[in-house]
């Protein structure tokens, strides 16, 4: 994610990308799942900051099952406030002292919208975790008019 990453060395916030190993298919538009994570991403660097972590930490993985992707963003910043946990993704809902209480709103929209679910977790240790899943594609690549698909 170039986008966010030169926002994360100006923080001194340290992200590590850890993909599935099991290759799969999602039909997405990617613009919109891009905007899904780069406001995840901004989310949990905002809370580092909020926060002034030691060592400021974010975490993307993803993992397969036969049926979804799972894509999920760490952080080891503050964590969700628990009587929060279930509104944060309300419109006009905000942890944040500037924040509109659209970002989760929108990324809940689109995740939805492409047959996935978006959810929250504080995490035992500190900070939280977002975490989105799309499903997977069982017919796999589909081949431009014209072209072979090499299932």
């Amino acid at each position: 994610m170039q986008i966010v990453t030169p926002e994360a060395h100006r923080h001194g916030i340290t992200v590590q990308f850890e993909p599935s190993e099991a290759p799969s298919t999602v039909l997405v538009n990617r613009i919109e799942i891009q905007q899904v994570l780069v406001n995840l991403l901004q989310n949990a660097y905002e809370a580092l900051g909020q926060a002034e972590a030691q060592s400021p930490e974010v975490t993307v993985r993803s993992a397969t099952n036969e049926q979804f992707v799972e894509v999920s963003v760490t952080d080891n910043g503050p964590g969700l406030p628990d009587d929060e946990d279930l509104h944060v993704f309300d419109t006009f809902v905000t942890t944040k002292p500037d924040g509109l209480g659209m970002g989760l709103a929108i990324a809940t929209t689109i995740v939805e919208a492409h047959g996935g679910k978006l959810w929250a977790t504080s995490n035992p240790d500190g900070g939280a975790t977002f975490r989105f899943t799309l499903p997977i594609d069982k017919e796999g690549p589909i081949a431009k008019e014209g072209e072979k698909s090499d299932d």
